[in-house]
Order: structure tokens, then sequence, then C-alpha cells
């Protein structure tokens, strides 16, 4: 069977969301919003699992050893920001029945957290790049801030007035930091909207340096961005795409949405609806597997992973 489980690394304690790359260390967030970390060579889990705050994790990035993440509980309209520290256990926090009995002003923080921060509006991407973390808001703004949260800039919500034909058509759904595409030694902050807009800001100050849309009538939902400026476009439920700024857009089909993409030099190598993809020059191969793949990691020894949504690994299957 394509994808089936290697035997001898262990399941995570709980099914996965997505990782992080900790040097000799993984950190794998849950779907309901718990953590543990795995040695990054064995996949043995090195911590027990915690639920620092009782709901699901919508974005998160490492920046000089922290997790910078943020929680929203939907039912109950909460949404927080908070820093762990990566460098030891994490901490349970309260449970959901604590929280549903909590007062409106006094909403627990992330437990173990170096500082935790109410959100009056729902996160909706993030990113990072060095020692600057940068997010959007619903109806609320672009911001970038330092890993001690000192609000360094923060700018309007970019709009797209040429997509305002459809629905939601400037509704952030993606934030990355990849290459200028004047100067690829040089980051930006990469914005895109749910119609197909794209809009540059710097890192430095925030100034929108520059805006534009693709020619495409599909709805985007995830984005990833190579080092060499080319981006991988998620339009689910079942095309996926290829862009460079300045460029046509080449538009494939595949059985579900992508939920993890890694770049190199031949292409993009991608995971999602019960199937791993690559997609090269010579176009895009398919080959299925039994469960939803979450994240792919490049194992040092073993070479590419993925962790399905059961919990389990299996080998990349080009």
């Amino acid at each position: 069977i394509g994808g089936e489980c290697v035997t001898e690394w262990p399941q995570t304690p709980f099914p996965p969301s997505h990782i992080h790359i900790l040097g000799k260390r993984i950190i794998v967030v849950g779907v309901d919003g718990d953590f543990v970390f795995l040695d990054s060579s064995t996949l043995v889990s090195t911590s027990d699992s915690a639920r620092p705050f009782p709901s699901s994790v919508q974005y998160s990035t490492v920046v000089d050893g922290l997790l910078i993440g943020t929680w929203t509980e939907y039912e109950l309209k909460i949404a927080r920001m908070a820093a762990l520290r990566t460098d030891v256990e994490l901490s349970e926090g309260v449970d959901k029945a604590e929280l549903r009995t909590g007062s409106e002003h006094e909403v627990p923080k992330v437990a173990g957290a170096i500082w935790s921060h109410a959100l009056e509006s729902e996160p909706l991407a993030m990113t990072s790049e060095g020692e600057r973390i940068a997010f959007c808001t619903y109806k609320g703004g672009i911001y970038c801030i330092s890993p001690n949260s000192t609000e360094l800039w923060r700018q309007p919500l970019v709009e797209w007035p040429k997509l305002s034909k459809f629905p939601d058509g400037s509704h952030i759904v993606g934030i990355a930091s990849a290459p200028d595409p004047n100067d690829a030694s040089v980051q930006r902050i990469w914005v895109w909207g749910a119609a197909g807009g794209w809009a540059i800001y710097s890192w430095e100050d925030g100034d929108l340096l520059d805006q534009g849309s693709l020619e495409v009538k599909l709805h985007l939902e995830s984005v990833w961005g190579s080092e060499d400026g080319e981006w991988l476009l998620g339009f689910p439920p079942d095309n996926v795409a290829r862009w460079r700024h300045g460029g046509e857009i080449e538009v494939a089909t595949v059985n579900g949405p992508i939920n993890d993409a890694l770049w190199d030099e031949k292409g993009w190598s991608m995971t999602g609806w019960r199937e791993d993809l690559r997609w090269g020059s010579d176009g895009i191969q398919q080959a299925s597997r039994p469960e939803i793949g979450m994240s792919i990691y490049e194992h040092r020894k073993q070479g590419k992973l993925i962790l399905d949504n059961t919990g389990n690994w299996s080998r990349f299957q080009f």
C-alpha cells in the first residue's frame, strides 16, 4: 500500500496538525492544541504532551527559541496570542469548562507563556523572518512584533478593488516571508487574498511596495513560497498551482487539499488528501496513501517522511 506506516517510528500521542523543527528536536502541534517534543532522529517523545490552552492552534512560528502561536476558541469568541519557551517542559492549561465559567474580562492566559495577550479579532495568518513576526487579524490590520511582543509597526489590511466582485475576495488567507521579486537577497512579507490578490510589504517599516492579482477564478486557501521566488498555491478542493512574479500561473488537478509542501531545486514535494505529490520540470506525479498527510519532515538520514492525521510516520513516495 502506498505510504505504508513504518513501525519503528512511534505514533504521536494525539492527531497532529503541523510540526516545527528545533534542531535536535521536533515540536508536534495537535489539532486540539496539544504539544509534544520528539527526538528529531528517533521520533520518540522526549516530553509529556500538554495543552496550554483549551483550543486549537491556528498559526504558529518559531523565533529566537520561542514558539509564537495563536489560539482561537470560536464558540466562546476567545482569541489569544502567546509565546512559549521551547527549552522547557510545556504546561497544562485550564480545561474548556473552566474557560466557559471564566469572566469575560478575566480569560485565562496560555499556561507557561512568557507573554500572553487577548486578540480583539480572529487571527488570519502568521509568518516570521529573523527576529520579527508578522501576522494579520480579521478587520484589524497587519502587525509586526518582536519576540517579546513589542509592536514594531502596523498597517491597514490591503484591498484589491478589481477583485471586489468575488465574495470575500480581499479576505486574507496567507502571509509568508519570501524573496523580493527584483532582489532575491532581500526578504519581503507577501500577503495573499482569497481571490488571488497578492501584496508585498517591507519587513523593516511595513511599507506596501507592490500589489497585483492572478488571473484565476479559484478560491485560494494556502500558500508556500520557495527560496528562488516560486509560489505553490492551494485552491481546494482539487486544484494546486505554481506561479512566479511576472509569469503565468500553471494549474494542476489533485485529489484534495494540500496540507504541507517543501521546495528544492528539483521542484515541490507535497502531501495532502490521501496522496503524496511531486511537481518538477516533467510535470506532476501522484501516489496514493491510506491516510491524510499533514506534515513533511526532511529526516537527516531517512529522507522525507510524512506525518499523517493518525499520528503515524511513513516515507514520502518520491
